[in-house]
């Protein structure tokens, strides 16, 4: 997972009875991404802050280091 997330956030809605719509844009790759909901929009970004399979969170990797701390102490 990338230490550094940017995207290009475009809300809109084609008349006031129609529903919000979210398109996120990479700017480094241009790469655009269509959601129906701008609920979708923020769940797809708070699937990409999530340590992917393999990788350790935050929150372990903490707890690690304070366990060894603990020990050596």
């Amino acid at each position: 997972m990338s230490n550094y997330h940017a995207y290009l956030i475009r809300l809109w809605r084609d008349d006031e009875q129609q529903p919000w719509r979210a398109e996120l844009v990479s700017p480094h790759s241009g790469e655009a991404r269509h959601f129906a909901t701008p609920e979708q929009a923020y769940a797809y970004l708070q699937q990409q802050l999530k340590p992917q399979t393999g990788e350790l969170s935050a929150t372990a990797l903490s707890a690690t280091a304070t366990t060894t701390m603990n020990k050596n102490s």
